[in-house]
């Protein structure tokens, strides 16, 4: 039996201080550069304020194909973490 699996590169993302400013620009941050990825992966679905905050950019109607979701959510056997320092 073959196992799938599929490795991302990771960003560890921190506000750069405790104000409500900074922790939103962490989660957006957070949102595009990770959970754009995990998401439809280990979800089948992208993040619903990364829909919101990016309508303006994004076509996801035009970009996400019928099919595509179900494809990409596929099980996965390993998820694999590229983690630099």
């Amino acid at each position: 039996d073959a196992q799938t699996s599929i490795t991302l590169n990771l960003h560890q993302v921190r506000p750069l201080t405790t104000s409500a400013e900074d922790a939103d620009a962490a989660r957006r941050i957070d949102e595009v550069g990770n959970r754009v990825f995990t998401g439809p992966i280990l979800d089948g679905a992208y993040p619903e304020d990364l829909l919101r905050r990016t309508s303006s950019l994004v076509d996801w109607d035009e970009l996400v194909k019928p099919g595509d979701l179900e494809a990409i959510a596929t099980p996965i056997d390993v998820l694999g973490v590229n983690y630099y320092t």
